[in-house]
């Protein structure tokens, strides 16, 4: 239990109110930005780290939970996001040393946490036709 007791220390570098600028990537892409709110904050008994997306996108507005669990092993976690369009995805994410990644069968994120904390710098990729694309360059600026 020391372990997961550290990992829910670990993901305190995410609680707080997120301003995202999202810049779409890939072949089909111009380079549109988007925005969006990411709000993570403690379930009751702080086991559990929620994840809540408000994020206007060309198809509109998109909202998303992400369920955020320690595991036993140092710096990882298990996630199950749920979107507003029906899409459920499962991953294992880690975060060690600022560095902060998500893998899903579909998708995956690479990003650097500030030493001040107050903003992630991050990609995102998605598996097309058997390769991986680039989908999503963004930007977290910490507002609260």
């Amino acid at each position: 239990m020391e372990t997961a007791a550290a990992n829910r220390a670990t993901l305190n570098a995410l609680v707080g109110v997120w301003s995202t600028t999202i810049r779409m990537l890939g072949r089909d892409e111009d380079g549109t930005e988007w925005h969006a709110e990411d709000v993570y904050r403690w379930m009751a008994g702080n086991y559990f780290l929620l994840h809540d997306v408000h994020a206007v996108m060309q198809s509109g507005a998109m909202t998303g939970l992400e369920i955020i669990s320690p595991s036993e092993r140092p710096g990882i976690f298990t996630t199950r996001s749920y979107d507003s369009n029906g899409g459920i995805v499962d991953a294992q994410m880690s975060l060690n040393d600022g560095i902060w990644e998500s893998v899903s069968e579909t998708q995956r994120f690479k990003g650097q946490i500030a030493e001040d904390g107050k903003s992630v710098h991050g990609r995102w990729e998605r598996l097309q036709s058997g390769r991986w694309e680039p989908w999503m360059q963004i930007e977290l600026r910490r507002t609260q």
